[in-house]
């Protein structure tokens, strides 16, 4: 089974593989993500309903990020 930690970690990966040091926004905003489920160190497993939209906004802008960067890669090529 994936967990978001493993899916993050492999965005991480593509990324790096692809020649794209990251700046510490996509760890920092992943961190977030993982935060809001409970997956990080030190947080407890809860989702708390009230920041939903919050967490899905972050998700969102996470996964915006590394599809606009493995883009340029494509376009590199």
């Amino acid at each position: 089974m994936t967990t978001p930690t493993d899916l993050i970690n492999s965005m991480i990966a593509d990324l790096y593989r692809a020649g794209y040091a990251d700046s510490g926004n996509f760890r920092t905003l992943g961190d977030s993500v993982l935060d809001d489920l409970g997956g990080g160190a030190g947080t407890s497993s809860r989702l708390d309903r009230s920041t939903l939209p919050q967490h899905v906004d972050r998700m969102q802008r996470l996964i915006r990020l590394y599809q606009q960067t493995m883009r340029k890669v494509g376009e590199r090529r």
